[in-house]
């Protein structure tokens, strides 16, 4: 009674849905090596800093205009800088961004992923994908932007005829507001 019983509760225990393993930070550290995170944390996060920089310089050349400034306005906008440039730094630096990558790997495979990845980007193919990711990119940058172009054309057409239709619409209202209360 009492093998039975072990039997049948290690049936039990088979039959349940084997959970992975979640991978060891050493392997999600090897996996971010291999996939060259760092290299493209580094180069997204200068291309993001860029992109912040000259929008908050527009909303400054927006706010401030031409006009003559004080050494003490010039003053505040220079520690502003400073301010943002050292707030950027300090939040989006490439270790606490690569953290929120390592977190974000380990939660999401498990170790026989991280290893299948890790074997696959130490082949030769996975180097080669690893090593020109950065320009297929770039290549679809180009490509995409000379498909905005066009169609922004489009768009800018489209919303054209939608305000002269617009503009149609509000002439035409009055009159037939005044045709409506004429009849009884």
């Amino acid at each position: 009674m009492r093998y039975v019983m072990i039997l049948s509760l290690l049936a039990a225990v088979s039959i349940l849905p084997v959970q992975a393993a979640p991978p060891s930070e050493s392997s999600v550290e090897e996996m971010l090596k291999c996939l060259q995170v760092d290299k493209l944390l580094t180069q997204a996060l200068g291309q993001m800093t860029d992109g912040m920089n000259k929008a908050m310089e527009q909303k400054l050349q927006a706010t401030v205009g031409s006009r003559d400034l004080t050494s003490t306005q010039k003053a505040a906008i220079d520690k502003f800088r400073k301010k943002f440039a050292q707030t950027i730094q300090d939040d989006m630096s490439p270790g606490k961004v690569r953290a929120i990558y390592l977190q974000c790997y380990k939660e999401t495979f498990t170790q026989d992923e991280v290893d299948g990845i890790i074997a696959f980007y130490k082949s030769p193919a996975g180097t080669a994908i690893s090593e020109k990711y950065p320009q297929v990119m770039q290549k679809a940058q180009t490509m995409m932007q000379a498909r905005i172009a066009p169609m922004s054309s489009k768009v800018q057409v489209a919303m054209d005829d939608m305000i002269k239709e617009l503009e149609n619409t509000q002439k035409a209202e009055p009159v037939q507001k005044a045709e409506a209360v004429k009849k009884p």
